[in-house]
C-alpha cells in the first residue's frame, strides 16, 4: 500500500470541513505550493539565498498547515542548511523538495478525482 505524502483525511477530521470546502482549500494549497516551488527553482538558479530562505519558510508553513508532512520536514531541513550556510547539501535537498511538491500535488488531484465530490 502506498504511503500518503499528505494527510488530507486527518486534516478533515481535525477541522470538521465538508468535502466541497476541503477540496476548495486543497486546490488553493496546490496552486500556492506550485507557485512557491517555481520561486525556489528561480532563487536557487540565480543563487538568491534570501529569496530561498523566505520561500522555503513559506512552503514549510503551508505544508505544516495542510498536513503535507514530508514537504514540511524537508523544508525544515533546507532552512537548517541555509542557516548553517552548508550549501554543498543544498542541491540534493532542493531537488528532493521539488519532487515532493510535485508528488503532493498529484496526490491531492488523485484524492479529489477519486472521491465522489461533484
Amino acid at each position: 500500500m502506498k504511503q500518503n505524502i499528505i494527510e488530507i483525511r486527518t486534516f478533515q477530521e481535525e477541522t470538521g470541513l465538508e468535502d466541497d470546502n476541503l477540496m476548495e482549500l486543497y486546490m488553493a494549497f496546490s496552486e500556492e505550493i506550485q507557485k512557491e516551488k517555481e520561486n525556489v527553482k528561480l532563487f536557487y538558479h540565480i543563487e538568491n539565498i534570501q529569496g530561498m530562505i523566505k520561500t522555503i519558510h513559506k512552503i514549510k508553513g503551508l505544508s505544516g498547515n495542510y498536513r503535507a508532512n514530508k514537504v514540511y520536514e524537508i523544508s525544515k531541513e533546507i532552512e537548517k542548511i541555509l542557516k548553517d550556510n552548508n550549501l554543498l547539501k543544498l542541491n540534493y535537498y532542493i531537488q528532493a523538495l521539488i519532487e515532493l511538491v510535485e508528488e503532493t500535488v498529484e496526490e491531492i488531484e488523485e484524492h479529489f478525482c477519486n472521491s465522489n465530490i461533484n
